[in-house]
């Protein structure tokens, strides 16, 4: 099993479950005039590079409007894509998770206030290899409802 924020294209051999939505953050250089802010729109990123990593693509140009679609700059990874982000080069894109789990010191997240949520998806094998598989969908489900819940 695995969670997912994009997923593959059928055929793979895996089901699917829809766990949760995640807001999308920018990240942002610290100093970088977006700082000052509380929250940002994707308009104010039209105008900067914004990195999109190859490994963790939850983010591409199709979030923008039409002709408004900011100039970007492809990087292999994750630690690639905080590194021109915190050396200035570009700005980036995520689900919020990362925010959590990717800290980087020169790095700053802010809220995307128009940018669609991540979906989280847990993936596992279409034929269930385990008996416990499905009574751990079932707590994967109660855990976020009650997380939800408490907010």
């Amino acid at each position: 099993m695995a969670f997912l924020r994009t997923r593959p294209a059928d055929g793979s051999g895996l089901t699917y479950t829809a766990l949760a939505r995640e807001r999308r953050v920018a990240a942002v250089p610290e100093g970088h005039r977006l700082t000052e802010r509380d929250a940002v729109a994707l308009a104010d990123l039209t105008g900067e590079v914004v990195a999109l990593c190859s490994t963790a693509a939850t983010t591409g140009t199709d979030l923008w409007p039409e002709g408004r679609t900011p100039r970007t700059v492809r990087v292999p990874g994750v630690d690639e894509w905080l590194t021109v982000i915190a050396t200035g080069e570009a700005v980036g894109v995520t689900a919020e998770g990362t925010s959590h789990h990717h800290l980087h010191p020169g790095v700053r997240y802010l809220p995307l206030t128009d940018a669609a949520p991540v979906t989280v998806h847990l993936a596992r094998p279409a034929v269930p290899t385990h008996a416990a598989t499905e009574a751990f969908v079932g707590l994967a489900q109660e855990h976020l409802r009650r997380a939800d819940t408490a907010r």
